[in-house]
């Protein structure tokens, strides 16, 4: 694995962040968080940090990449799906991308801004503390250059183990990498692979309606629009999710039309006969085994975005 894309969200107010990264996404966050607080970075984001704490934001995995170019191109994909770069919505400040640099305008104008600025004793001192760090890091990596480190001890193993014990993984890394761990064990033994697992991630065309089997178990339904493509090339496929038991309930309570969700699942095909025509027909359809609501916050209300029309749902 190279990198992963990143998203955090903010509980109040709802705008998002995507952020791309080499490291563990957790200890990014640290880093962010770590910034924010000392005041190393003073962008739109960090200061949001401080100005609501770190509580009031979430942060998960929704993309793994195997090679850079690909980091590169998908930071920019997820960054205009969800408009974050629009302070409207999100806190990013480019469209992102590998070697994403300023305009000559907006490097003027922050240089204009810093001209004739006397900084505080305060920056100062921290600045000195930031390159005294920088130099104490620089001078183990140093030490360390050409010598071989040991594997961890079982001590220090056992003590990563218990410390992981009861914690939950990201539902995206944990699929993307379950699967990639099953596809290389199936490489070794030369066994056939065999994988039925969807990821979508889309807009609800209406407000689910949760429905109860005969034996009292809980089922809901509901329609998934998902865009493909840019500008004129863009067109919107549409899913039939299946939800049940506590996913359903779930569903039902907190989804509402035009929420943008997360929906991990299976295929299935349905298949009946017609009772007026005889004819065998059939149905696909995802069984969902997780569903997350992207939308945490209402916001815009009014203004008709991420709403669907009931005459563009297919089904």
């Amino acid at each position: 694995m190279i990198g992963s894309i990143y998203f955090v969200i903010n509980k109040i107010t709802g705008k998002y962040y995507i952020g791309r990264t080499t490291q563990k996404v957790l200890d990014r966050w640290r880093d962010h968080k770590r910034f924010s607080i000392e005041k190393r970075q003073d962008h739109y984001f960090s200061r949001a940090i401080r100005k609501y704490g770190p509580e009031s934001f979430e942060v998960r995995t929704i993309f793994i990449c195997y090679d850079e170019k690909t980091l590169s191109e998908a930071e920019q994909y997820f960054i205009k799906l969800f408009s974050s770069n629009n302070r409207t919505f999100g806190y990013n400040s480019t469209p992102g991308g590998e070697g994403y640099s300023l305009s000559k305008e907006h490097r003027k104008k922050i240089g204009l801004s810093n001209l004739g600025k006397k900084r505080s004793q305060e920056f100062c001192e921290r600045m000195k503390s930031i390159a005294a760090r920088l130099d104490v890091k620089e001078a183990k990596s140093r030490a360390w250059k050409g010598k071989k480190r040991g594997s961890p001890s079982p001590e220090h193993r056992a003590k990563n183990a218990a410390a992981k014990t009861g914690k939950r993984a990201e539902s995206f890394s944990k699929i993307k990498m379950s699967l990639a761990q099953y596809v290389n064990w199936a490489k070794r033994k030369g066994k056939t692979m065999s994988v039925n697992c969807v990821t979508l991630l889309g807009r609800l065309g209406k407000d689910p309606e949760l429905r109860s089997t005969t034996s009292g178990k809980s089922v809901v339904s509901f329609s998934l629009a998902v865009d493909d493509g840019w500008g004129d090339k863009r067109k919107t496929n549409w899913f039939t999710i299946e939800a049940w038991d506590k996913t359903a309930e779930a569903v039902a309570r907190l989804a509402t039309a035009g929420k943008r969700i997360a929906v991990v699942g299976s295929l299935q095909e349905d298949t009946w006969t017609d009772q007026k025509s005889g004819e065998k027909r059939s149905r696909t359809k995802i069984l969902a085994s997780r569903v997350d609501i992207i939308d945490f916050a209402e916001k815009n209300q009014g203004d008709g975005q991420g709403q669907v029309d009931d005459d563009d749902i297919p089904f």
